[in-house]
């Protein structure tokens, strides 16, 4: 058997392996399933090697895989051989988009919560300020508004979603990592 044989034979073992009962949907939810980002990875393997073998064709914008993928309208004759490429992973390439939103959406959300901790000690600074006889009603109102739009920020479907994800997206930082300069 060839090098090039077994490449391909490799691929296929990898493709039948990744085709096995997935657990997640495109139902349009924001939260990740753990197989769906390990389907991803593969998927996003599978890109890399079929843009390889149409010799950067597929690359655009910078090699960037999904500035690639989204102004797919410039290479639709690609567009079914993608597909193709993806179908054993489980995604087409909206369901491959729309996954890599979903994490991209859990990384800036990480984010996020660095940048939330100084808020929560400043609500409790407020919370304190509020017992304090020389703030008049009328500030003391506008506080207690900006407290429950502060608090109630995390509990927004979106937020709950991504909250789920964090475990998933930092069980598979590293191999994610690894594929950030496709993003």
């Amino acid at each position: 058997m060839s090098c090039k044989e077994e490449k391909a034979s490799g691929k296929a073992v990898a493709a039948k392996q990744a085709k096995r009962e997935l657990k997640f949907s495109d139902d349009g939810s924001l939260v990740l399933a753990e197989d769906e980002v390990q389907s991803f990875l593969g998927a996003i393997s599978a890109i890399r090697d079929l843009m390889k073998e149409k010799g950067g064709e597929l690359e655009g914008a910078n090699r960037n895989i999904f500035a690639a993928l989204m102004a797919r309208e410039r290479i639709p004759e690609d567009v079914e051989g993608i597909n193709n490429s993806l179908r054993p992973y489980g995604f087409d390439i909206g369901g491959l988009i729309s996954t890599y939103g979903k994490i991209m959406g859990t990384y800036n959300y990480m984010m996020k919560l660095q940048t939330n901790k100084s808020s929560k000690n400043e609500v409790r600074r407020m919370k304190d300020l509020l017992e304090k006889p020389y703030i008049d009603e009328e500030q003391k109102e506008q506080m207690k508004e900006l407290i429950k739009e502060m608090e109630e920020e995390g509990k927004t479907e979106e937020a709950i979603a991504y909250r789920k994800n964090i475990i998933i997206v930092k069980k598979y930082g590293a191999e994610l990592k690894t594929l950030s300069n496709s993003f």
